[in-house]
């Protein structure tokens, strides 16, 4: 059920987070975990794990 209606969280946010380690850098994931941990779908996400993987890197030219 966690994983119903995944699509319609409609966040576009690519998580980088530029703040400087220490304290900084500490409430920021913070405010994060809270984040994750406000909606179903992202909190089963965080804490599935995958059944396959599979990683390319291609050089741009």
């Amino acid at each position: 059920p966690a994983w119903a209606a995944l699509d319609s969280l409609g966040h576009q946010d690519t998580g980088f987070d530029y703040d400087e380690i220490g304290m900084p850098r500490t409430v920021a994931l913070g405010e994060i975990r809270r984040f994750i941990e406000s909606y179903p779908q992202l909190a089963a996400m965080w804490r599935a794990e995958p059944i396959r993987s599979n990683l390319t890197l291609e050089q741009a030219g």
